[in-house]
């Protein structure tokens, strides 16, 4: 039954437009890390106290 409503689905384009949702979910997540972990690491220039504590927080 979940086979024949997943298929259905894959026909429609839904399950693929929510699989690219996702994915592109997690890879803005990761560039995210990305970001905080060049601020701690101190590889942005005119980076303050502040935000370095927040990307730490946030890691």
């Amino acid at each position: 039954m979940i086979k024949l409503i997943s298929l259905a689905l894959q026909a429609f384009g839904i399950r693929s437009a929510k699989q690219k949702e996702e994915t592109q979910r997690v890879i803005d997540y990761i560039d995210t890390c990305l970001e905080h972990m060049e601020n701690i690491m101190g590889y942005k220039k005119d980076v303050n106290e502040a935000s370095v504590e927040q990307s730490r927080k946030f890691l």
